[in-house]
């Protein structure tokens, strides 16, 4: 059974302590009587100091115990406690670090900034279902008020930076169904592009934005000729891998003619997917892809999707 003292209890005994030891003391010389009030006096003060400590430990631990058991109920996780299992050699004011040493883990709402340690209503960054928000937690209500959390944002947070350019200058190119490689790379930041290749292989999930421009040299014809490429996805047929496209032609021409080509796109890549150019189908004869300063591949990454990233933490 536990005796709960109240503060007007701990009075009354060192009221009654005193005055047992005052009674108890009379027939000493006075000087000694007062020494020995004063020693009773400090000890009744020291006893009663430590009482109220322990007392302060133990609702500390019990209050500890009810929020873990609230937040427990909440996700439909019931624990139990006994009251018996209250470590009374826990010193005091050791409650909140007790919770944050038992909870650590990257956040993903309010209530896990909460179990997390923290008591202050503010702006905090959680993991979201793919990208980082920016959240408002509001500690003073419930984590079942539909208020304790409130969605600000979503934060633009890269695991790595990812974005080239490259270029191929003063030369020919005259394959189909092949990857049309660089000599020049400007940038590459992140090194996803290989350039002697071709192809751009996506390090991490996400959203990505792609550009190419070039120049198409069509020789002297009677007849029209027709020249595609293609930004090609993990393959090259020219029906399911192309994900962006661009067209030139010539008609009947009595010289050489040049004609430009851009073609741009935005896609969502799985980490691993790879990119590339190429041209389809078959060149015609005498069809020539010109490189030159205007001929240039771009491409970076947009949006990540982080929680893919960082989802074995």
């Amino acid at each position: 059974m536990m005796v709960r003292l109240t503060s007007a209890a701990l009075l009354s005994m060192v009221l009654v302590l005193t005055c047992w030891s005052t009674s108890a003391s009379a027939s000493l010389p006075l000087e000694e009587q007062l020494q020995q009030l004063k020693d009773n006096y400090n000890a009744n003060d020291i006893e009663m100091k430590r009482l109220l400590a322990e007392k302060n430990r133990r609702l500390g631990v019990l209050e500890l115990k009810l929020e873990s058991l609230l937040l427990a109920q909440q996700r439909n996780n019931p624990i139990r406690f006994d009251v018996s299992e209250i470590d009374r050699s826990t010193p005091v004011g050791t409650s909140d670090a007790i919770l944050r040493q038992t909870t650590s883990k990257i956040p993903r709402s309010c209530a896990d900034i909460k179990t997390n340690g923290h008591t202050s209503s503010g702006i905090y960054s959680i993991i979201g279902a793919k990208s980082m928000e920016s959240v408002f937690c509001d500690f003073c209500k419930t984590t079942s008020d539909p208020s304790f959390q409130t969605l600000i944002g979503y934060e633009d947070v890269k695991s790595k930076p990812v974005y080239f350019h490259v270029q191929r200058l003063f030369s020919v190119f005259n394959q189909s169904k092949t990857p049309i490689s660089f000599d020049t790379e400007r940038i590459n930041v992140g090194g996803a592009m290989n350039t002697s290749s071709g192809i751009f292989t996506a390090p991490v999930t996400g959203k990505y934005f792609f550009s190419y421009t070039g120049t198409v040299l069509f020789p002297k014809a009677m007849y029209r000729i027709n020249f595609n490429v293609g930004l090609m996805k993990n393959g090259n047929d020219p029906y399911r891998n192309v994900i962006a496209a661009a067209h030139a032609d010539s008609i009947s021409t009595t010289d050489v003619q040049f004609e430009t080509f851009a073609m741009v796109a935005t896609q969502h890549l799985v980490k691993g997917d790879r990119i590339w150019v190429e041209v389809y189908p078959l060149l015609e004869p005498g069809v020539i892809m010109f490189f030159s300063w205007a001929t240039q591949f771009n491409g970076f990454l947009l949006e990540e999707d982080i929680s893919q990233s960082i989802k074995s933490l």
